[in-house]
């Protein structure tokens, strides 16, 4: 799982290095919007909402939405940031978020990539519990055939500037071929002003995944049918493929 505390405690700065600063994933929430027209989709459970850009967004577009995320401290920015919206927010871990029978589930930029194979596989079962027949579950990861794209060196992947404050991050890919697990070590430094920077250290290790295993693993926890596309996180990377968007459709 992912270090809790760590999204607790950076949850302040995580629209500006993740979201680009603007909080907002128009490409993601567009893709979404699609794919819940085309089943007839109202009733929307993020069970990884973070700071809310697909609660929010979703919202904004016509939709009956329910957030939640493990992260306190994520869901408390989400809260605010959605001030005047019909959104209810929950704390709740993924694997086990109990909350009623929606149209749509969804876990939305690598969230799931937090998890191990056997914990995932619970997360897919729990997202069928919580949908109607005919209901689907959508979420992005990490395309393991893509990992080769990963530097091999160091570098510097987000600069921001707020106000009087300077974010940089560092991060450094470590990918193991044999396993598909993917290590991200990172430093952020925050200076204010001419304050000294302070330094955030972070390290994560994601699962990636080829679109049969997922296909399997959707097929073999509640799901009838499954679509697996190249369009997962173009807000962030930009590039088609890198990423899977994957569809769960209950029977």
């Amino acid at each position: 799982m992912a270090n809790v505390q760590l999204y607790d405690d950076t949850a302040a700065i995580y629209d500006i290095f993740e979201l680009g600063g603007t909080g907002v994933t128009p490409i993601t929430n567009g893709l979404l919007d699609t794919c819940f027209r085309r089943h007839q989709v109202q009733r929307v459970l993020d069970m990884t909402c973070g700071t809310g850009a697909q609660t929010i967004g979703l919202c904004q577009l016509g939709y009956d939405v329910t957030g939640s995320d493990l992260s306190k401290g994520m869901i408390e920015i989400a809260v605010r940031k959605s001030q005047g919206l019909p959104i209810s927010y929950h704390h709740a871990d993924m694997r086990t978020v109990s909350l009623g029978q929606f149209d749509a589930v969804i876990s939305m930029f690598n969230a799931i990539g937090h998890l191990s194979t056997p914990d995932f596989a619970a997360t897919i079962r729990n997202a069928a519990r919580n949908l109607r027949s005919g209901g689907v579950y959508v979420f992005d990861i990490f395309n393991r055939e893509m990992m080769g794209l990963s530097p091999k060196y160091e570098i510097i992947d987000a600069v921001r500037e707020v106000g009087d404050t300077k974010y940089v991050r560092f991060t450094r890919s470590l990918y193991e071929h044999h396993s598909g697990r993917l290590t991200l070590v990172q430093k952020t430094y925050v200076q204010r002003g001419r304050q000294e920077p302070q330094v955030i250290p972070d390290e994560y290790t994601l699962q990636t995944y080829r679109a049969s295993e997922l296909q399997e693993l959707l097929l073999a926890n509640g799901f009838a049918r499954a679509e697996i596309t190249g369009e997962g996180m173009l807000d962030v990377f930009g590039i088609k493929g890198l990423c899977h968007l994957a569809i769960g459709i209950k029977a």
